[in-house]
């Protein structure tokens, strides 16, 4: 006789999805799904073929929400305001860190280092790497 059957209840899926989206490994939240039957935790393996959409649900939606907020933080948002004139959300300021962040990100902006080097006559030389040491010592 084999091991009983197990069928994931609702509430183990949205547990599975959450600590997915939270990057928790496959391993480690199988501790947390218990079998309905034995009582005990599953495998990870359990988790990889009973719980096939979840993991990558929540870390989709977890990258969304974490995309939101970075966009929000780059450009800056106004208040927010109910129906009566009550403040919900603060205004959030611009930041320029979060702008940078996306930019290299989303953009494939990247920070870049370079040495410019010139002959005498102020024009670019052969890139000959001899040739410019030789230029650097004679100077």
């Amino acid at each position: 006789m084999g091991n009983p059957k197990f069928v994931p209840t609702a509430e183990q899926r949205k547990l599975v999805e959450t600590l997915a989206s939270y990057g928790v490994p496959f391993t480690e939240i199988a501790t947390l799904v218990v079998h309905q039957k034995t009582g005990r935790p599953v495998s990870d393996f359990c988790v990889r073929q009973h719980f096939g959409d979840e993991p990558a649900t929540g870390m989709l939606k977890a990258n969304a929400c974490v995309a939101q907020s970075l966009f929000e933080m780059a450009v800056g948002m106004p208040a927010q305001y109910d129906s009566n004139g009550f403040k919900i959300r603060s205004e959030t300021q611009r930041n320029v860190a979060a702008a940078i962040v996306w930019a290299k990100a989303r953009m494939g902006w990247r920070e870049t280092q370079g040495l410019e080097m010139s002959g005498k006559d102020g024009k670019g030389h052969s890139g000959h790497y001899l040739e410019i040491a030789v230029e650097v010592l004679i100077r």
